[in-house]
């Protein structure tokens, strides 16, 4: 088991939040974590805090990975996706409690393989599932502890966020990735006319 990091947590991040760390291309990472992995573990999986799209990178650049647990982007994968030609499985579960996942490994019997020391005992993945499982939280009863800590927030909360500030007469979206949106642009504007700046910009993921 190995995780990887976004290389981009300088850019989504607070600076002082991460002083003292360094963050390395994804690829470089992966590709060690996974080598250090198959001289010691049978099945590999990686914990990949990417995005989908790099995950699917490196599910194609890195030979060796059974199974990438993803996130950061939000998406849902009802059945994962499978690497066409690594077999690597990248599962997604989406955001906001909404579903859990499930995958299923099945495990070969030993078999030996010849290496460099002569043959080892190895168990490989032999098939691969997954799946989400919808949650439906008026399924469950409230649970008092995470309760009380929000009702004790709560009017803080909504002395702030009750407030009217205006109507929306269409949607504001936010565009994925590091594209403009109206969302950001919205904000970029209110902070422009509130400062009486000639330019304004924030964080995208922020």
């Amino acid at each position: 088991l190995g995780g990887v990091l976004t290389e981009d947590m300088k850019q989504v991040v607070l600076a002082e939040n991460i002083e003292g760390m360094a963050f390395g291309p994804e690829l470089d990472a992966a590709r060690a974590l996974v080598a250090d992995m198959k001289l010691r573990a049978d099945v590999i999986v990686l914990l990949a805090h990417v995005g989908l799209p790099h995950e699917q990178f490196l599910a194609s650049a890195v030979p060796g990975i059974d199974l990438i647990v993803g996130g950061h982007t939000h998406d849902s994968l009802d059945a994962g996706w499978l690497a066409p030609d690594t077999n690597t499985l990248i599962v997604h579960t989406g955001a906001k409690a909404r579903s859990l996942g499930r995958v299923d490994l099945w495990i070969g019997r030993e078999t030996p393989v010849a290496g460099a020391e002569g043959d080892c005992l190895t168990r490989q993945v032999i098939r691969k599932t997954a799946r989400l499982i919808a949650l439906d939280t008026r399924q469950y009863p409230e649970d008092p502890e995470a309760l009380a800590i929000i009702e004790h927030y709560a009017p803080e909360i909504a002395a702030i966020m009750d407030v009217k500030i205006g109507e929306l007469t269409s949607a504001a979206w936010r565009a994925p990735g590091y594209a403009s949106s109206m969302l950001g642009n919205w904000i970029t504007n209110i902070m422009v006319k509130a400062t009486k700046a000639d330019i304004a910009f924030h964080n995208k993921t922020g």
